[in-house]
């Protein structure tokens, strides 16, 4: 692994989709963050990067710009409508999530690859958790989080607020 995958907590592989986004290749670059870390617009904005401390570019001159990179095929997914489809075939098996917080979402989304249609109860009005109610909009704009939320709404994850369960 490359020093800057290994210092970011969720193992996003930010040397391939650097390599990408340097070729030109948004859309690729936008599905390697995915394949680790549904909320690449909400890092793009409020993550530490502490890959950029830990990027080998560093050692010659300057560290990649890496969270400013995320940002940009971030928030260019998101204009083009990227997403990912419902399972085509879902499994019998119902699964509940508690917590519509980024873990609740993120295991709902991923659960959504692997062929299941999970249901998200959330006792808040909102979904999106701290990153919804704890970030302010000067550093995460509310329109930009629903966004990225309503993809994983797409990709086949329902969503049920004021669901407090006891």
């Amino acid at each position: 692994y490359a020093p800057c995958e290994n210092a970011c907590p969720s193992n996003v592989d930010v040397a391939s989709y650097i390599s990408h986004m340097g070729d030109g290749r948004l859309e690729e670059a936008y599905y390697k963050h995915m394949e680790n870390n549904p909320f690449p617009i909400v890092c793009g904005r409020v993550c530490p990067a502490f890959c950029e401390k830990k990027c080998s570019r560093g050692r010659y001159d300057e560290a990649i710009a890496i969270r400013e990179v995320k940002r940009l095929f971030a928030d260019w997914a998101i204009e083009k409508g990227l997403g990912f489809q419902y399972p085509a075939k879902p499994k019998q098996e119902r699964v509940a999530v508690i917590g519509a917080g980024p873990g609740g979402l993120s295991c709902a989304f991923y659960l959504t690859r692997l062929g299941y249609r999970p249901v998200v109860f959330e006792a808040l009005p909102v979904a999106g958790g701290m990153m919804k109610v704890g970030i302010p909009d000067f550093r995460l704009p509310k329109d930009k989080l629903e966004a990225e939320i309503h993809v994983i709404e797409r990709a086949g994850v329902e969503i049920r607020l004021n669901s407090p369960v006891a």
